[in-house]
C-alpha cells in the first residue's frame, strides 16, 4: 500500500476507508445469520443455506483465492522487505518467512493466531504512528509535502477522487467494482468471519467489528502517507540534483517514479531517514503485519480443507487426531502451492497492491453476490447458488488468466499511461468486478423465479430477518437455554437453575421439553397451548408444563415454556411459584427489524463516516 502511495498517491487510501464501512456491516448483517446457523466456516453455511454442491465449490474458490491474492502476496512483500533491509533476494527470505509463521500458526491453531495478532497489532501501531512523525518531520510536514508535489508536477497525488479516466483507479470502480470485491474480503472471506465465528456473542462480535471498523481510519495515515514522503524524498533529490552521499541521503538512485520499484518505498525510508534506534522497531512492526497476515490465511485455509473437504466428504468418520494432523498437513502444502505461484507473481508488473487486487477481482464477485443474495433473499434455491457462482467465476478465471496472457501490452493500464491490447484483456479489474457481479446475479435470480424456493426450515436459520429483531443475547454461539424460577407468593424467591434438577427424569433441559411438547391449533382467540405432566424429581409434585406460541402482532411467534409449581410438601419445594423457560428458538421483538438495523448501523457508522468524508474533502479540495 505504501508503494502504491508512492506511485500514484491518496487514492488507495479508499480501499482501507471503504473496508471500515463493510466491517462494520459484517456485525450487522452478516454475523447474527453466522451465528444463528451454528457453523465453523464460510463453505459449512453455504451448504446450509444452498446444498453440498455450493459447499464444495465455495471451498476450492476460497482456498484458490486464499493461495493467489493473500498467501502468495504476503510472502512477496516480506522478501521485499527483507531485500531492502538485509541484502537478501526472495528465494532466501522466503524459507525464514514460512518457517517463521508457520511453526506457532500449525502448533497453536486459531487462539495462537489471535493471541499473536494483539500483540504484533500493538507493535504494528506503534511503529506506524512513529514512522508517519518522522516522515512527516523529513518532508517538513503536509505543507512541505504539497509543496514538492507541486513543483514535481504531482499534485494529483493528494486527490483522493481521480476521475473515470483513470487508468489506476478509475473513480466509476473505486465506487461499484471495489465495494463488490471488498464485500467478499471483509463479509463473507473465512480469514475475517473465522474472527466473528469465534466471538462470545453476537454482541462481542458487533462490538469487534465496530473497534476494528474505527481502526480502518489509521492504515492511509500510518502507511499511505509515508510512501508518500518517500516519494517527496526522491523527487526533491531529482530536483535539486543531489546524489549519492549529498544530504538527501542517495535517494535519487531510488527510483521511485517506476510502480516497480515504489513497491520498496516505505523499507527505503526506513534504510535511509530513520535513526538507528527506530529502523528496529519500524522493521518490527512491518514483519509483524506481514507475519498476522500470513498467519491468519495458513489458518483459514487449514480450516477450510479439513472441515470442508476432507471430514465433510473424503472422511467423515476422522477422529480429532486424524483432522489435526490433516489440518498441519494442509498448511504445510498450502505454503507449497504458494511457492509455485511466486514466479507468476514476480513476472506482473507495477504498483504490487494493485497486482494483487487485480486477482481479487476476479475471484470474489461471485461469491460476494451468490452469498449476499442468498441471506437477503429467502427464496434463492440450490441449483440457482451453484449455477450462478459456478458461471461467474469461470467468467472471472477465463478473464483473469487472458489478462495474464496480455500482461505485457496491458502493463500501461497499471504504470498510468494509455491502455494497449484487447479490451476485454486489458479492462481495469473495478470495471470487470462489476461485469462477474452483474452476471452472476443475473443467472442466479433467472435460476431462482424457475425453481422451487427452499423448506423454512432451511431459511429460517440461514436469512436475515428483514421483519423482525432477534434479541442478542439470544444469539451468542453457544446458546445456554435456562430455567428461571419467579415466586408469586410475595415472598420475593429467586432461583435460576440450567437444568432441573432431577436425575431420573427423561427431560432433563428445557431444549429437551421444547422437544416434547407438540404444536396446536388456535382456540377461542387464545395462544395455542398443549400441556404435558413431568416426573416429580428434586421439584416435589409434578409440575404441570405447557408449551405457549404467542400469536399477538410484532411477537414474531415467540416461544416459550412455562411450568406452575403446585404447593408440594418436599423439601425442594416452591410454593405458587412459576418456572418460565424460553426455548433454543430465538425470541424476536416487538417492531420491525429494517428499520431498527439500519438505525444502529447509521449510529455506529457516523462517526467514522463524518472523518472520512472531512478528510476527503480537505484533501482533494485544499
Amino acid at each position: 500500500m505504501a508503494g502504491s502511495g508512492a506511485s500514484s498517491g491518496l487514492p488507495v487510501s479508499l480501499y482501507e476507508w471503504t473496508a471500515g464501512w463493510l466491517i462494520v456491516l459484517l456485525g450487522e448483517l452478516f454475523a447474527p445469520v453466522y451465528l444463528r446457523a451454528h457453523v465453523t466456516t464460510v463453505p459449512e453455511f453455504c451448504e446450509r443455506r444452498f446444498g453440498p454442491g455450493t459447499r464444495i465449490l465455495a471451498s476450492a474458490l476460497s482456498l484458490l483465492a486464499c493461495i493467489v491474492t493473500k498467501i502468495s502476496a504476503s510472502i512477496f512483500a516480506g522478501g521485499i522487505l527483507l531485500r531492502v533491509v538485509a541484502g537478501w533476494d526472495l528465494w532466501t527470505s522466503v524459507p525464514v518467512i514460512i518457517v517463521s509463521t508457520g511453526v506457532y500458526t500449525i502448533g497453536g491453531g486459531l487462539q495462537a493466531v489471535m493471541y499473536t495478532d494483539v500483540l504484533q497489532a500493538a507493535i504494528f501501531l506503534a511503529g506506524g504512528f512513529g514512522g508517519l512523525v518522522v516522515s512527516l518531520q523529513r518532508t517538513g510536514g503536509f505543507a512541505g509535502l504539497a509543496h514538492t508535489l507541486e513543483r514535481a508536477g504531482l499534485e494529483s497525488h493528494l486527490h483522493l477522487i481521480r476521475p473515470s479516466s483513470d487508468v489506476a483507479n478509475p473513480s466509476s470502480g473505486i465506487f461499484t467494482g471495489l465495494i463488490i470485491s471488498s464485500v467478499w474480503y471483509w463479509c463473507i472471506d473465512q480469514v475475517i468471519v473465522q474472527r466473528v465465528l469465534s466471538a462470545r456473542s453476537l454482541h462481542h462480535a458487533r462490538a469487534g467489528c465496530v473497534a476494528a471498523g474505527y481502526a480502518k481510519l489509521l492504515p492511509p495515515l500510518i502507511i499511505v502517507v509515508p510512501g508518500i514522503a518517500a516519494r517527496v524524498l526522491f523527487e526533491r533529490c531529482r530536483m535539486n540534483g543531489a546524489g549519492l552521499g549529498q544530504p538527501d541521503g542517495g535517494w535519487c538512485t531510488a527510483r521511485l517514479d517506476e510502480p516497480d520499484a515504489a513497491n520498496a518505498a516505505y523499507p527505503e525510508l526506513i534504510v535511509r531517514e530513520f535513526p538507528p534506534g527506530m529502523v528496529g522497531l519500524m522493521i518490527s512492526a512491518m514483519v509483524c503485519a506481514m507475519m498476522s497476515s500470513l498467519s491468519s490465511n495458513f489458518n483459514s485455509a487449514s480450516t477450510i480443507f479439513t472441515v470442508d473437504i476432507y471430514h465433510r466428504f473424503l472422511r467423515p468418520h476422522a477422529t480429532e487426531r486424524e483432522l489435526l494432523w490433516c489440518g498441519r498437513l494442509a498448511t504445510a502444502f498450502t505454503c507449497v502451492l504458494s511457492l509455485a505461484w511466486l514466479p507468476v507473481v514476480q513476472r506482473q508488473r507495477g504498483e504490487f497492491y494493485l497486482v494483487v487486487q487485480a486477482a481479487s477481482s476476479h475471484l470474489a464477485p461471485a461469491l460476494a453476490t451468490v452469498i449476499s443474495l442468498g441471506i437477503a433473499w429467502r427464496r434463492v434455491n440450490e441449483r440457482a447458488a451453484f449455477v450462478g457462482l459456478a458461471v461467474g467465476s469461470l467468467l472471472g478465471l477465463v478473464q483473469y488468466g487472458v489478462s495474464l496472457a496480455y500482461e505485457a501490452e496491458c502493463r500501461a493500464a497499471v504504470v498510468g499511461t494509455t491502455i494497449g491490447g484487447p479490451p476485454f484483456a486489458c479492462m481495469h479489474f473495478l470495471h470487470m468486478a462489476v461485469i462477474i457481479c452483474v452476471v452472476t446475479l443475473v443467472v442466479t435470480v433467472a435460476f431462482t423465479l424457475v425453481g422451487t424456493p427452499p423448506p423454512s426450515s432451511v431459511t429460517d436459520s440461514t436469512t436475515v430477518l428483514w421483519k423482525s429483531c432477534l434479541v442478542d443475547d439470544e444469539l451468542s454461539a453457544t446458546p445456554s437455554p435456562h430455567v428461571q424460577m419467579v415466586d408469586t407468593d410475595g415472598a420475593h424467591d429467586h432461583h435460576e437453575l440450567g437444568a432441573r434438577p432431577s436425575t431420573d427424569s427423561p427431560m432433563r433441559t428445557v431444549r429437551d421439553w421444547a422437544a416434547q411438547l407438540p404444536e396446536s391449533g388456535t382456540a377461542g382467540g387464545l395462544p395455542p397451548v398443549e400441556t404435558l405432566g413431568a416426573n416429580a424429581g428434586a421439584w416435589g409434585d409434578p409440575p404441570t408444563v405447557t408449551r405457549v406460541t404467542s400469536t399477538r402482532p410484532g411477537d414474531g411467534g415467540r416461544v416459550g415454556l412455562s411450568a406452575t409449581q403446585a404447593t408440594s410438601s418436599s423439601a425442594a419445594k416452591h410454593d405458587n411459584e412459576t418456572a418460565i423457560a424460553v426455548s433454543s428458538t430465538p425470541r424476536r421483538a416487538k417492531g420491525g427489524c429494517i428499520d431498527s438495523r439500519l438505525g444502529q448501523l447509521a449510529v455506529r457508522s457516523a462517526g467514522a463516516s463524518l472523518v472520512v468524508v472531512v478528510i476527503a474533502l480537505v484533501v482533494t479540495f485544499r
